[in-house]
């Protein structure tokens, strides 16, 4: 008879490709969807549903370092707009609710939020800004005049905030102390530029929902320039967000897509993918951290009267034992046995036998 052997081998769920897994989340239809860039559509689950909190039109996303997503809104009954934080499980409060719509957020490295928000019913623009405090956020006018519109936000690598100026066609630059500037104006008679994102090499990437195109203005030894490359069309693209790998999303409001443009090498492919589709009119998009897996326990292997006992501590939740007969070919599968209090009862099998515990 044939020796038996048992292994015990314990190994980590690892991401698709090699590649560092965020969270994308799509703003649509009022309600809030979460997907893992490594793996795609199949991954889609519902973050936050509008039914609860309150009514209005889901117009901006940004998630803080904690994984913290705060969503922007805009009341169509009264103008109004509020901003909630949820938690990363999806439940969450009011952050702000006033007389501004919530049109753009963005995040400065300090962790200050700032609402690119129109005062109703005069329809003035104005940028807020929210401090953190002992006894909430403190809000004060970073910007505001003639010549400012509403759009996306987003800080570059200095930590400089830019603007999609949507009802100027233009794309606005702003000082520190908040005054502005225009720092190009889109080509064509219909640009009505939604969303902006800086890549991880300064590069800023613009979606242009009247004219269906994506715009990317190179980063020259710090200088943007101000000569526009405009990569495959997206029907009417809303929101933008790249991932920690250097692929690009895109919402496209018309078609209820979010295509990927890939990173290949630092470069972008010319032609995006689709992601996902189905999802009414996505006009968000935010990037966040997937919170990371403990280290699985060990797995500890036993016999009682000589029948093997695979057992690992009670405390460990959501880990799948699986079985296989080699360890670096054939196919691991979901053990087939019972398993009680994280302990399974091994009946006694001929040759090899591989164990691990995975985290679905």
């Amino acid at each position: 008879m044939k020796p038996k052997f048992y292994y015990v081998l314990v190994l980590l769920a690892l991401a698709a490709h090699g590649t560092q897994a965020d969270n994308l989340f799509v703003a649509a239809g009022g309600d809030i969807y979460k997907f893992d860039t490594t793996i795609g559509a199949a991954s889609q689950s519902t973050f936050n549903s509008q039914s609860t909190p309150p009514t209005g039109d889901l117009d901006s996303l940004v998630v803080d370092t904690n994984g913290n997503v705060l969503a922007g809104y805009y009341n169509s009954n009264n103008g109004y707009g509020f901003i909630d934080e949820f938690a990363s499980a999806g439940g969450g409060g009011l952050f702000y609710n006033g007389a501004l719509s919530a049109f753009g957020l963005a995040l400065d490295s300090g962790g200050d939020l700032f609402m690119d928000g129109e005062s109703y019913p005069n329809q003035t623009a104005v940028i807020y800004k929210f401090t953190s405090a002992a006894n909430g956020p403190v809000e004060t006018t970073f910007a505001a005049g003639g010549g400012l519109s509403v759009g996306g936000l987003a800080f570059d690598h200095s930590g400089t905030l830019w603007m999609a100026n949507g009802g100027y066609g233009s794309i606005i630059k702003f000082a520190a102390n908040g005054s502005h500037t225009t720092f190009v104006t889109l080509p064509g008679g219909s640009a009505d530029p939604r969303g902006v994102a800086f890549d991880g090499n300064g590069n800023l990437w613009v979606t242009d929902y009247g004219a269906g195109a994506v715009y990317e203005f190179t980063n020259n030894g710090g200088t943007l320039s101000s000569a526009v490359t405009t990569f495959a069309a997206v029907r009417s693209p809303d929101g933008l967000a790249f991932d920690s790998n250097g692929n690009l999303f895109v919402a496209d409001n018309a078609d209820g897509k979010i295509y990927e443009y890939l990173n290949s090498g630092g470069a972008l492919s010319p032609a995006p993918s689709i992601f996902a589709s189905g999802l009414g009119s996505p006009t968000a998009l935010a990037i966040g951290p997937v919170p990371p897996v403990s280290p699985p326990p060990l797995l500890a292997i036993s016999l009682a009267g000589g029948t093997p006992v695979v057992a690992w501590p009670v405390p460990s939740t959501g880990y799948v034992l699986q079985t296989n007969t080699a360890l670096t070919t054939g196919n691991w599968g979901d053990y087939g046995g019972v398993v009680s209090n994280n302990t399974a009862t091994i009946a006694p099998s001929q040759g090899n036998l591989f164990f691990r515990l995975m985290h679905p």
